[in-house]
């Protein structure tokens, strides 16, 4: 069971990641963003409120590429040996690479450094991985003076992540304890997600 209501996000990054073979861009953050306390507390909410169970993965290191290049980003911020800004770069630069198919969804990728995470009553930190694709309508009524105002605006609701992955700072001996979710695809193009980027495999 995931446990976050006292943890904190010690780093965050984020990357505008678009479809290779449609040649759309990639585009990289040099810095990491400056927020609030609130905007804090839902960023919490729209990474971990759609892990509703406890169906765990592991990186699939015997024979996965792509399990041995995530799996070394995490286990390097885990260590404190490399830079985070670069990292999630690399991270980035996995993502856009394997997207390379026609149905797969631009969008931004979160590159995000926990601390106090509660996984099966064991604390630790953790690193997530998080894609938004979709973007939703939504009304802002305002007021002003002695009357409301009504515009609409375009943004991510975050009761609706699309892609996550929360990898545990446990168990690394066998592949660490990961929680994957892919809300969006179906398919193969949910096996985009787990398999190609990842390397992800089911825990027995």
């Amino acid at each position: 069971m995931l446990e976050f209501s006292d943890s904190s996000i010690k780093n965050i990054a984020v990357h505008g990641v678009g479809n290779k073979h449609r040649e759309e861009p990639l585009s990289f953050s040099s810095v990491e963003p400056t927020l609030s306390d609130d905007t804090l507390n839902f960023l919490k909410l729209f990474f971990f409120s759609s892990f509703k169970d406890d169906n765990y993965f592991r990186f699939a290191v015997e024979d996965s590429e792509a399990s041995k290049d995530i799996m070394y980003i995490a286990g390097e911020m885990f260590g404190k040996s490399g830079n985070f800004m670069e990292l999630s770069q690399r991270a980035a630069k996995q993502l856009y690479d394997k997207s390379d198919q026609a149905n797969i969804k631009s969008g931004e990728l979160y590159v995000v450094y926990f601390q106090n995470l509660a996984v099966e009553d064991v604390v630790c930190d953790a690193v997530g991985f998080f894609k938004s694709e979709n973007r939703e309508t939504f009304l802002k009524v305002y007021q002003i003076g002695g009357s409301y105002n009504i515009k609409h605006d375009n943004g991510i609701n975050i009761n609706k992540l699309d892609k996550g992955c929360i990898v545990f700072n446990v168990e690394k001996e066998d592949g660490y304890r990961i929680l994957a979710i892919d809300k969006s695809s179906k398919g193969k193009e949910a096996a985009f997600w787990h398999r190609e980027f990842l390397g992800l495999e089911q825990r027995e």
